[in-house]
């Protein structure tokens, strides 16, 4: 299902989640589209995040989906993945830039057999800017390379760039 140039918007301070995909069978691909105060959430097979797309005060929060993401802008937004089912679904994320998230993680991928993170900018205030729990297999692809990953808030409180929780990992000229 190609989305073509969509512009999701709420109100700042509204909770309004934007798309909700509760169908394990559809793909989506998106391209050229804009959300602000909103985002994705759900279950779906497949999601394609094109070039062009940006994200504000957004959050895409799926599950047990295959997700790729190309040349997206994402400003306080976040990426939480989680497979419990431990379906064979793969993360890509790719020349990407991710700026100034307030929460305490910014991608987060759990249970993912399979992922890549590539040639992303991640600026974070706190917390984690990647975390990966559960994820990655032995004879899987599970590699974090040639990200620039920089925490810009002030506060001492601890952090980690790339927090690694039981997954394989490779970590490649960051």
């Amino acid at each position: 299902l190609p989305i073509i140039n969509l512009q999701l918007m709420a109100l700042p301070g509204t909770s309004w989640k934007g798309i909700e995909f509760n169908n394990e069978n559809l793909q989506v691909k998106f391209s050229s589209c804009s959300f602000a105060n909103s985002g994705i959430t759900g279950n779906l097979n497949k999601l394609e995040i094109l070039p062009s797309c940006t994200f504000t005060n957004s959050l895409i929060d799926l599950y047990e989906a295959t997700i790729a993401i190309n040349n997206t802008t994402f400003y306080n937004t976040n990426i939480l993945l989680n497979n419990y089912l431990q379906k064979p679904v793969n993360a890509t994320i790719s020349h990407s830039s991710f700026q100034n998230s307030t929460s305490n993680i910014l991608i987060s991928i759990t249970h993912y057999p399979d992922y890549l993170l590539d040639d992303n900018v991640i600026f974070y205030e706190n917390g984690t800017g990647i975390n990966l729990e559960y994820s990655g297999t032995s004879t899987s692809q599970h590699i974090v390379q040639n990200c620039t990953i920089q925490k810009t808030g002030s506060n001492q409180e601890l952090s980690w760039g790339i927090r690694i929780y039981h997954s394989f990992a490779d970590i490649q000229n960051n």
